[in-house]
């Protein structure tokens, strides 16, 4: 078990490596400090702004000692800055991983029923910046097609065969036969015809009706039959990947 009287252990920091830089230099100072400093004080002595100071006190590798109402740095502590300063490792900033935002994304995208598509459209589509598509683009990412000097589009292959947005677009599933869009030769069909060529359930065949994807007439009150048309068409665009399952 930790003893509650250990001081954490010092991390690399550029506050840390900025005290290591100007050590050589510090060290004799030291003596001539008083015996108690303010944390505005210690933090004049290093050169540093009170937030690293504040933040090692917090933490508690700087304990700070009661004098009368005020907590004070013993000079003790102003060595053990300087010590651990030149213990630690230099700091490493870390490198954020290119386009992260995207590869943490999780949701597929559905890709509407055109052929090519400019930055704004693909940024709006994946919640992502047209600085990003760009940067995808010189990144080698994305391949782009320059129709005219300021015009940039990206063919639909393009976009899926993309290694980075590729992945995010929605795909039918693997292995699973496509449907035949060949119909019977009449003009309308029931919802329950309807529901179980496309493998749905009535009420979705019935949202699709209200929604517009597919156009149907409606017999008496409440009876709904689908046309042919608009079934077929809705086949073909569902073939192409362009309706989810």
């Amino acid at each position: 078990m930790r003893d509650r009287d250990s001081t954490p252990r010092w991390k690399s920091s550029p506050a840390a490596d900025f005290i290591d830089l100007q050590g050589d230099d510090l060290r004799p100072q030291v003596d001539a400090l008083p015996a108690y400093l303010t944390a505005g004080g210690l933090a004049r002595f290093l050169g540093l702004s009170k937030t690293p100071v504040l933040a090692w006190i917090r933490d508690g590798r700087l304990r700070r000692v009661r004098r009368g109402n005020r907590r004070l740095i013993s000079r003790e502590q102003v060595v053990a800055v300087l010590n651990a300063a030149s213990s630690v490792p230099p700091f490493v900033p870390r490198r954020p991983r290119p386009f992260a935002k995207l590869r943490r994304m999780r949701r597929k995208v559905r890709l509407p029923q055109q052929e090519v598509f400019t930055f704004a459209e693909i940024a709006a589509l994946f919640g992502c910046s047209r600085t990003t598509v760009k940067k995808a683009v010189a990144a080698n990412q994305l391949r782009d097609q320059r129709r005219t000097r300021c015009r940039r589009l990206v063919k639909r292959r393009d976009l899926l065969e993309s290694p980075l947005f590729g992945k995010l677009i929605w795909q039918p599933p693997a292995g699973r036969k496509t449907r035949s869009t060949r119909l019977p030769a009449q003009a309308l069909f029931k919802t329950a015809e309807v529901a179980l060529r496309l493998g749905f359930t009535q009420q979705t065949v019935r949202n699709l009706i209200r929604s517009g994807e597919l156009m149907s007439v409606k017999l008496g009150t409440r009876k709904l039959l689908v046309e042919r048309a608009s079934l077929k068409e809705f086949l073909k665009r569902r073939n192409a990947g362009g309706w989810p399952e």
